[in-house]
């Protein structure tokens, strides 16, 4: 949800908010991050990149967390353990691209539009959540 906000606040200090209502919350997500900087900048994100990549993982993740399709499970079973281990490596992965995401994305954006006040926030939150991070985890 912090690529939807983020994107859209972007385009919006821009673009304006009525213009983005109107013309650009409609588009997929992935549209989004495409058009909305190009949009600003007159430069795309590109296709092939780490950020491009991590945005379409991120948005199949976030579709399976958000559609999980219910079934049938004997709660007894061999079957439901494997099942929860399986869902559990999921989430553990979609965090771990979501981090990636993070990172390549703010990095894309920052040589898209490199002086735009939304653009160095998300560069100094990132920052400072990375650094967070990596202490934590010297401290476990």
């Amino acid at each position: 949800m912090y690529f939807e906000a983020f994107i859209y606040d972007y385009a919006a200090s821009c673009l304006g908010d009525k213009y983005s209502k109107d013309h650009l919350d409609k588009l997929d997500f992935i549209s989004k991050w495409l058009i909305i900087p190009k949009l600003i900048t007159g430069k795309e994100m590109s296709k092939s990149g780490q950020a491009y990549e991590s945005l379409k993982r991120l948005h199949k993740d976030r579709n399976s967390l958000v559609h999980l399709k219910s079934r049938e499970i004997n709660f007894n079973s061999e079957e439901m353990v494997n099942y929860l281990k399986a869902r559990e490596q999921d989430i553990q992965d979609s965090t771990k691209n979501c981090r990636k995401a993070l990172k390549h994305v703010v990095q894309e954006l920052l040589e898209i539009d490199p002086d735009h006040p939304k653009v160095m926030l998300a560069i100094q939150s990132r920052n400072k959540r990375v650094g967070w991070v990596e202490q934590r985890d010297t401290h476990q």
